[in-house]
């Protein structure tokens, strides 16, 4: 479950009655590209990731941050911190070509060997990276490279 867009008052009281839509603005999303999908470009959107959430990425093209100043936060610490998980191709990645996006408290699982990089950054600027753990499911089930520019 990953909620986006208005503040936590309205997400919790929202959550408790069932109700995923408030002033036709949705909060409640199965995925982070849904999230970032229904995010405003520059208007510091916060998404928010429940604990225990997780994602598979399978290609380059199945989450892009294409959205400035989104700032994305997992909730939960050690088996209950969100995450992402890469697969079935060295090529997925999770591609950002907006600036100011942060990543903060989600683990990223690599579980394909030699992923060639867990970010492509193209014209994103103040990229950002904070409490986030990079995990490899085995000895060659890894990230080459976490981050790529260019």
């Amino acid at each position: 479950m990953v909620y986006s867009g208005i503040t936590s008052d309205v997400r919790d009281l929202a959550e408790r009655f069932g109700i995923d839509d408030v002033d036709n603005t949705t909060l409640i999303f199965a995925s982070i590209e849904e999230a970032v999908n229904a995010s405003v470009v520059s208007r510091g959107d916060h998404i928010v990731v429940a604990p225990g959430h997780t994602e598979t990425i399978s290609s380059a093209t199945a989450l892009a941050l294409d959205k400035a100043g989104v700032y994305i936060v997992g909730i939960g610490e050690g088996t209950q911190k969100p995450t992402i998980t890469l697969d079935t191709a060295d090529t997925a990645t999770i591609a950002v070509s907006a600036a100011n996006v942060t990543i903060d408290n989600i683990a990223f699982s690599a579980n394909f060997a030699d992923i060639a990089s867990l970010f492509t950054l193209t014209t994103a600027k103040h990229f950002a990276l904070k409490n986030c753990d990079f995990k490899a499911t085995a000895a060659n089930m890894n990230f080459l490279t976490l981050v790529t520019v260019g």
